[in-house]
Formats: C-alpha cells, sequence, structure tokens
C-alpha cells in the first residue's frame, strides 16, 4: 500500500449493529482504519482499549476509527459491549477488505495493521505487523495530528520501528495463542471429517 494511492473501495460491510457500512460515507473525514486478527485476544484487546480511549481525540482531528477482523457480527457486538468500545467494528467474513489492504499473510492469516485515510480517500499512512499494541492508537493520533498541521515528516519506517518495544514479547506469545486458535480449529475440522467417515 502506497502513500497517495486511492484507498482500496468497500461496501456494504456489516458492523456491530448490523448496519452496512461503505468507504464513500467517510468522504471529508480522516478515517483511521486498523485490521486486527480477533475479537478477544489479548493483543487486539489491548489495541482496540488503545483507540478508544482516545476516540475523544481522534474526533477534534476529524477522524473516525473503525476496526476490522474475519469475526461475525455477534462477536464484534460482545466485544463493543464488553470493552465498551466507542467506534465500530466490521466484520470482514470474507476477507474482502484484509485482502484489499494487504493484511494477509502467506498463511491466509491477519496480520496486524493500520492505515490513515485522507478527506479525499487516499492512503495518508500506513503500518504494517504492528508490534507495540499497547501504545499504537498514540503514535497513529500522532501521525495525524502531524499531517494535518502539516509537521508530518512522511517517515512511516520510524514509526513502523517505535512499533516494535517493550511489548514484542507479548505480540509473540498472543501470535502463538493465535496460531493454537488455528490449530485447534483444524483439529475440530479433522474429527468432523471422521465422524463422517465413521457414519
Amino acid at each position: 500500500m502506497k502513500i497517495g494511492q486511492v484507498a482500496p473501495d468497500f461496501k456494504d460491510i456489516l458492523n456491530e449493529k448490523s448496519e452496512k457500512v461503505s468507504l464513500s460515507e467517510f468522504k471529508g473525514k480522516y478515517l483511521v482504519l486498523f485490521v486486527y486478527y480477533k475479537d478477544g485476544s489479548y493483543a487486539c484487546t489491548k489495541e482496540q482499549e488503545g483507540f478508544r480511549d482516545l476516540k475523544a481525540k481522534f474526533d477534534s482531528s476529524n477522524a473516525v476509527v473503525l476496526g476490522v477482523s474475519r469475526d461475525d457480527v455477534e462477536t464484534h457486538k460482545g466485544s463493543v459491549d464488553t470493552e465498551k468500545l466507542n467506534f465500530s467494528l466490521l466484520s470482514d467474513r470474507n476477507s474482502s477488505i484484509s485482502k484489499a489492504y494487504g493484511a494477509l499473510n502467506d498463511n491466509d492469516r491477519i496480520e496486524r495493521c493500520t492505515f490513515i485515510i485522507n478527506p479525499e480517500g487516499k492512503i495518508a499512512a500506513t503500518w504494517a505487523q504492528v508490534r507495540d499494541f499497547e501504545s499504537h492508537a498514540q503514535v497513529v493520533l500522532t501521525k495525524l495530528e502531524g499531517i494535518i498541521n502539516g509537521t508530518d515528516d512522511d517517515d512511516n519506517t520510524k514509526n513502523e520501528k517505535e512499533e516494535t518495544g517493550d511489548n514484542e514479547e507479548d505480540a509473540g506469545d498472543d501470535e502463538e495463542n493465535e496460531a493454537d486458535d488455528a490449530n485447534n480449529e483444524n483439529d475440530d475440522d479433522d474429527e468432523e471429517e471422521e465422524e463422517e467417515d465413521d457414519e
């Protein structure tokens, strides 16, 4: 994803209220779009909470915050209620947003990444493979304020390096848990196949 390119479009993606959400709705505003692995995982929950706690400052910067994962609507609703989130979560069930924004790795798994889309619908900043999930929202807010005030140095590499701090070990643990989740799902599929064979 290159700075200045038109942001990939998305249409009629359901949020936690089963409302249809499209990129075109945010024309004239900044959009902070963060893609994450799943609701309920430690790292992703901390990332959500970071954006929640800074929501008022994003609002004052004419910015809308949206989270995106492959969780279903009900799971998103539960996460919004439990974590008292003050922004919407989009249910990317068919991975259309994740694919369009390059958030899938070679194993078809989502990597945490974030995009700032400007009021003209173009990519203004990107973060790939977010690791320092607890401070990430503040890093994004600082970047956004710099873009708006004209003081931004356009150096996203600096921001990515800041994302690999003290929480790197925790992030690794979280990713191991995510991998375990995937393995468990595969085991469940295998058991179902065996049951079908027995029948």
